[in-house]
């Protein structure tokens, strides 16, 4: 259920990305996620390539590397296995970091 509301909040934050940033498709659109939270987004994933919008999929340990381009969604629970949370905790002030630690509060948040 987590996963569900996790999933349609990032959909929606695509949305908007999308319709309102022209260049939006001029540059991928960076997901930073585990294997299994990416498999798990397959139909997101999908409706933006049908949309025309460039996807590249990463993991966490690869973040270094594309941390500098102009779209970059990160997906994935604090607790998950191989996750998100070191990444969190390198680009969230420690305020940010608490407030989406906070049950409901983590679904979606934007920085």
């Amino acid at each position: 259920m987590l996963f569900k509301r996790l999933a349609i909040a990032t959909v929606l934050l695509s949305i908007i990305c999308i319709t309102t940033t022209k260049t939006a498709t001029a540059n991928d659109l960076i997901i930073v996620s585990t294997k299994a939270t990416y498999e798990a987004s397959q139909e997101w994933v999908d409706f933006l390539t049908l949309n025309e919008v460039p996807v590249q999929h990463i993991t966490p340990q690869e973040f270094d590397k594309y941390k500098k381009e102009p779209y970059i969604v990160v997906m994935g629970g604090l607790d998950e296995p191989g996750g998100i949370k070191t990444l969190a905790v390198e680009i969230l002030a420690e305020d940010e970091l608490e407030y989406v630690s906070q049950k409901g509060n983590g679904e979606i948040y934007f920085k």
